[in-house]
């Protein structure tokens, strides 16, 4: 039988009630279930209130709206999706507007599966995102936005202890809502209460930035309700447009005009502006150009032009300490830290105690910071704010880096610290809620959350964008300017969070948005032109080596282009010099374990970027000799294997013998001799028949002249092995080491180095000691010696796999011993077949076994069995593998 949804909704609110009493029944509570009288409009159907059993009194308050169905609630099952496993459900705007801001008590939502007599919960009030789907439901005029219920939430007696300390807390959120939003009455009373009428347009301006002294960067939905960037109604951003209903304030701006550097009024008589008002017009200048405001619009109904902020905007070279440490002026930023100059002022305070941080000097920053709390009235201004927040940041830091004694009386006063009523300003709701901003770290969580959805929209559209031109243009622009307003207001108002794992998330993110939009293939497609060279410096600063070169890779980056070339260029110009000016200050306080982590992070971020720039070849050349000579001055510090340069010295583009030189004495010196780089660089400079004679003499000192002598290359064979790829050091090394090699094999054989010589022809092959190795190869066919050989565990018998290799290598047909040999392996089908590739019997063939070893020699011998093609032909058709058709069409097919 069919219900209606009347009946569905009743049957639901039942089984609600009745697991809400044997929840809390059993936990010395009593139920009352009372039917809400208010509109439908409103959207409460129940108060439900809870009394203490033995008393009768009234404990809590909560208001409900059930939502039941019959249907099936599936959970999304989609693990990409950020909200994997939790039901989705339409929330109407209007409701949730009424939930979240109206409602004294806190609001019970609930989803009962009538079927399985199964009710889900959910508290609006503990879900912080809510407040960020509202306010882009109300720009977008949409009635409903989604919110997702976690699927562990279901209300029955096991989890009463959850469910009450949410509703404790929804309690604790809606009293400190009440208390604030009771502060003010309506704006038009704090408006006249603050005196600002009287005041011209900049005053207003100057009057707010004075009230939020300490912070550089306002959250946008704070910005927007101050006067005078509103009028009557809130102004909203539109990317890096104040839309306002202030005429004046438009018609103020619009008269000012920069000429040859200086400000002028051109609506006035006096066009020349008086130095006080000129000096506070220069700060709001500042204060929209931090705040990315570039342009001003009209929202009323007279026609007005918009005005270009960003026409009068100047960018001046900034010598304090912060501005000093991002251009890595490591020398200057720690001789004004050792200085014992008093700091005067809060700005100049929080902005040292800032960079003493990004320094390595953590009780530094802490003392500073803590001085600054001492100091700066809780009342008045920010710097309070911040301070706070920045010690029980430090406080997780505490105890793992401070290296001179024991910070117990650090981490007891960083312990003591809370937010609080006392944070509380009783006058100002604007100021309460950026501190809520601040104390609840909203300025990254909801920008995480909108990021991710762009994230997941961009990666599923990554090369198939149907839609491209200005629908996938304005998308990039809303991450990019997610991104700048977030990270902005980290950096400006010297808030401690880029270390931290949830910026570093945040950060990768956003790169992966600008490489996708670098690479799309679709030609209708609006590309992104390039990194900006504002996220470069946080790539360098802040991001993970190993998610830069994932990100890369994923999005098939081949070169990295920048919106300004010759600035960036430029930027790390500066950035190389700075660092090789600091480097011996560096080497003076070598014990600074977190400032030395931080520039090997900045370095070895370089090296990537430098791996990928793309710039003409002269300018890549001077920068790479910059980079060079910077990595050499800092090799007493960080090991040079940290940098891996195999890519630079790969790029077809630097063809500069200086350089490979430079490159390769500095990785000779230090006898990385394993790592990819000085092959690399070898193979650049003997990839031409007429290798110079300084190439032939360095090589010759290093290899020919007994500088590797037989001894050393037997005991750090693994260090010697890449070398061997190049032919020019492989015939020196040849030289060098074949005669004492063979000598010292025909009297003590080594199993190891016997096949590593041979297969490398250092040696020639000799059947004696190809007999010695066959006889040294041990029997594994029982599996309980593969523990002991690890490397043989995937063929079940490495020993015997290197025996074949020489067999295919050269060219020796297999005799009736070689044939007893599978019986050493477990999977001895596999090595029935290498020895056997005509005869085998088909049937019992695993096409996955042709990639097990992928060598010419393999290719060949397996281009020469037609069987063997034609199952492979098979296989792939039945069932494709593109691994295997890989193998089967580039590398087995192709002679």
């Amino acid at each position: 039988m069919k219900l209606e949804n009347k009946e569905i909704q009743e049957l639901g609110d039942n089984i609600l009630y009745e697991k809400l009493q044997e929840m809390f029944s059993s936990n010395g509570y009593i139920v009352l279930k009372h039917k809400s009288n208010t509109d439908h409009e409103v959207g409460i159907d129940f108060f439900f209130e809870l009394q203490d059993r033995r008393t009768r009194k009234m404990i809590k308050f909560i208001s409900s709206q059930n939502k039941s169905t019959n249907s099936i609630i599936k959970p999304i099952t989609q693990h990409s999706n950020p909200n994997h496993g939790c039901i989705s459900f339409q929330l109407e705007t209007r409701h949730a507007i009424y939930f979240y801001y109206e409602i004294k008590s806190p609001l019970l939502f609930t989803r009962t599966d009538i079927n399985n007599r199964i009710v889900y919960w959910y508290f609006i009030q503990m879900d912080h995102r809510i407040e960020n789907q509202i306010k882009i439901a109300k720009e977008e005029n949409s009635k409903t936005f989604q919110i997702y219920i976690d699927t562990t939430k279901t209300i029955d007696k096991n989890n009463f202890i959850s469910f009450n300390n949410e509703l404790d807390e929804c309690e604790l959120i809606q009293n400190q809502k009440t208390l604030l939003s009771g502060l003010v009455e309506n704006e038009s009373k704090y408006f006249e209460k603050n005196n600002y009428s009287g005041l011209s347009i900049i005053e207003q301006i100057i009057f707010n930035l004075e009230k939020f002294k300490g912070l550089e960067v306002l959250p946008t939905n704070i910005l927007v309700q101050l006067t005078p960037f509103r009028k009557d109604t809130r102004a909203i951003i539109r990317n890096t447009t104040l839309v306002t209903d202030n005429k004046d304030l438009v018609v103020y701006f619009k008269s000012i005009k920069r000429t040859n550097g200086i400000l002028r009024n051109i609506d006035s008589t006096e066009s020349t502006i008086d130095d006080e008002t000129l000096k506070s017009i220069e700060r709001v200048l500042d204060f929209f150009n931090t705040n990315m405001i570039n342009h001003l619009e009209y929202s009323g109904q007279e026609k007005m032009d918009t005005v270009c902020l960003h026409d009068i905007f100047i960018d001046n070279y900034c010598s304090c300490i912060r501005c000093s440490f991002n251009r890595l002026e490591l020398k200057k930023v720690k001789s004004l830290l050792d200085s014992n100059i008093s700091i005067t002022g809060a700005e100049e305070k929080a902005k040292y105690a800032y960079v003493a941080y990004y320094m390595g000097d953590i009780m530094k920053s802490f003392a500073l910071f803590k001085e600054l709390l001492k100091e700066e009235p809780i009342n008045k201004g920010f710097y309070s704010i911040i301070s706070k927040y920045n010690l029980l940041r430090l406080q997780k830091n505490l105890n793992r880096f401070y290296v001179n004694k024991d910070p117990v009386e650090e981490f007891q006063y960083a312990s003591g610290l809370t937010f609080s009523y006392d944070d509380v300003r009783l006058n100002d709701i604007h100021i309460n809620e950026t501190l809520d901003w601040i104390r609840n770290h909203k300025f990254i969580y909801y920008q995480n959350i909108e990021l991710d959805t762009l994230h997941s929209e961009v990666d599923r559209l990554f090369r198939v964008d149907k839609n491209g031109g200005t629908f996938r243009n304005s998308m990039f622009q809303k991450a990019e300017i997610l991104f700048y307003r977030t990270t902005l207001f980290i950096e400006f108002n010297l808030l401690l969070f880029q270390d931290f794992s949830d910026y570093k998330v945040f950060l990768k993110k956003f790169l992966d948005i600008t490489l996708a939009f670098m690479n799309i293939k679709n030609e209708v497609s609006t590309k992104n032109q390039g990194l900006s060279n504002y996220l470069l410096r946080h790539l360098l600063f802040h991001m993970n080596k190993r998610d830069f070169i994932t990100s890369l890779s994923k999005y098939d980056i081949k070169y990295l282009k920048f919106s300004d070339q010759s600035k960036a260029e430029g930027y790390l110009i500066d950035l190389l010099t700075n660092l090789l000016e600091s480097q011996i200050k560096l080497m003076d306080f070598k014990t600074n374990y977190l400032l030395h982590k931080r520039v090997e992070q900045i370095l070895e971020n370089v090296t990537i970027v430098l791996s990928y720039i793309d710039l003409p070849q002269p300018n890549l050349d001077k920068l790479i000799d910059l980079y060079l000579n910077t990595i050499s001055a800092y090799n007493r510090i960080f090991s040079i294997r940290k940098f891996n340069m195999s890519r630079i010295f790969s790029r077809k583009e630097i063809n500069n013998e200086n350089l490979f030189m430079k490159g390769l004495k500095m990785w000779s010196d230090n006898k990385n001799f394993a790592e990819k780089t000085l092959v690399v660089i070898f193979n650049r400079l003997t990839e031409k028949d007429d290798i110079s004679s300084s190439v032939k003499e360095l090589s010759k000192n290093l290899f020919e002249n007994g500088l590797v002598s037989e001894e050393e290359f037997f005991k750090q064979y693994p260090n010697y092995e890449n070398l061997l790829r190049n032919d020019f050091l492989k015939s020196l090394i040849k030289k060098n080491v074949q005669k004492e090699a063979k000598m010292r094999l025909n009297k003590t054989f080594n199993a190891n180095y016997f096949y590593n010589l041979t297969i490398n022809e250092i040696i020639p092959l000799d059947s004696v000691l190809l007999e010695k190795f066959r006889e040294s190869i041990p029997d594994l066919s029982s599996g309980n010696d593969l523990e002991s050989h690890f490397f043989a565990i995937n063929s079940n018998n490495l020993s015997l796999c290197e025996y074949i290799n020489l067999k295919f290598h050269f060219d020796i047909p297999f005799d009736e011993i070689d044939q007893n040999l599978k019986e050493f392996a477990v999977d001895q089908e596999y090595f029935n077949w290498l020895m056997n590739l005509h005869d085998f019997d088909y049937t019992k063939f695993i096409p996955e076994w042709v990639l097990k070893y992928k060598t010419s020699p393999y290719f060949k011998k397996f281009r020469e069995c037609p069987i063997l093609l034609r199952n492979l032909e098979k296989a792939i058709k039945i069932e494709y593998s593109e691994g295997l058709s890989r193998v089967y069409f580039l590398n087995i097919l192709e002679a």
